[in-house]
């Protein structure tokens, strides 16, 4: 976590550290995004960096007009079903990205 906040949690001079980082998945596995970054922060009751705020305004950014955030990616892998539909929006990402941003503005 530290690393990624030298790099501004996703850009190292200006440029995503990874393409998929800004798209968010459901589940995320083991894998990271964006949000899932600042899903630890959010946990652990972190205090708010500076260097985090670039990350937030993505996340706003990718709200949609309903209020709700999609699912952007989906992950390889052997599921039993499908939770949401890529592409669509997510009641879990939404649900991740407010608890987020209640913890962001308090």
């Amino acid at each position: 976590m530290c690393n990624s906040l030298s790099y501004n949690i996703y850009l190292k001079n200006n440029q995503p550290i990874k393409k998929n980082w800004k798209l968010f998945s459901f589940p995320p596995y083991w894998f990271y995004d964006v949000l899932t970054v600042l899903q630890y922060f959010y946990y652990y009751n972190h205090y708010k960096d500076n260097r985090l705020q670039k990350a937030i305004d993505l996340v706003k950014k990718k709200q949609n007009k309903d209020g709700t955030w999609n699912v952007q990616k989906k992950h390889l892998g052997k599921t039993y079903f499908d939770m949401e539909i890529v592409g669509k929006p997510s009641k879990w990402n939404t649900l991740r990205v407010l608890r987020v941003l209640k913890w962001w503005d308090s």
